[in-house]
């Protein structure tokens, strides 16, 4: 329901289609005239993720099909300046409204910031954003604002890089590069997680990315392994 200033119904907005069972989540914001809603709809036997783009300008409607990626459904949000990011485990991406194609924009580790799920984002602009994050430690909650703007290239301080790379999820470890890169004035950790590859499709599509890097010659200079995926064959 679009209200006007003084609390008045302007306008009723459908979006789910008649006769189709499903459900509307939370509305986000695009830019100051357009609003984006993700629409699940259930119809003879098929079940569908859409993210419905709306100018409220003109009326116009964008569909763009979520597949079965959660992240662009329920931890997209948009931005004053109109675009429509997500914020995944590794990064915050921009979404092409068209495609449905993700570009990362920023990612966490890089940025010193650790992630934790539940944090929302606003996005200024495709630059500098803007976060509220809860911690809870030793039976308290603590609540902080970050905010996060892009640094020229010119103004970094140049360091030695050292890759890491894994195909799982390693416990505490993105704090621990974290904690060490601040600490240090001569050495950086660029983490690459090559899970953040894997599809609900196919789950070790991240070790075979990882595996045809390293055919390929991008070997990082340290490789973390598990049960799942064994170091005997390197």
């Amino acid at each position: 329901i679009r209200l006007g200033p003084d609390g008045t119904v302007k306008e009723a907005i459908t979006l789910m289609p008649e006769g189709v069972d499903g459900y509307v989540g939370s509305i986000r914001a695009l830019g100051d005239n357009k609003i984006c809603a993700p629409v699940e709809t259930y119809s003879d036997g098929s079940y569908s993720q859409k993210l419905l783009i709306i100018d409220l300008t003109t009326g116009e409607k964008t569909e763009v099909d979520a597949g079965n990626d959660y992240r662009i459904m329920y931890q997209s949000f948009g931005g004053s300046d109109g675009n429509l990011y997500y914020s995944g485990d590794s990064g915050i991406n921009l979404v092409d409204p068209l495609t449905g194609e993700s570009t990362e924009l920023m990612n966490y580790i890089n940025s010193d910031y650790i992630y934790n799920y539940g944090s929302t984002f606003y996005a200024i602009n495709s630059e500098k954003f803007v976060s509220l994050k809860s911690e809870y430690e030793d039976e308290k909650t603590t609540l902080s604002v970050c905010t996060f703007e892009k640094v020229p290239d010119d103004q970094l301080v140049p360091k030695y890089l050292i890759t890491v790379a894994s195909a799982g999820g390693s416990y505490n470890f993105r704090e621990q590069i974290v904690e060490f890169n601040l600490a240090s004035e001569e050495y950086r950790i660029k983490y690459i997680d090559y899970s953040q590859y894997n599809t609900e499709d196919d789950y070790t599509a991240g070790q075979t990315k990882l595996q045809n890097d390293i055919i390929a010659g991008n070997v990082p200079d340290v490789l973390i392994t598990d049960q799942e995926f064994s170091a005997s064959k390197y």
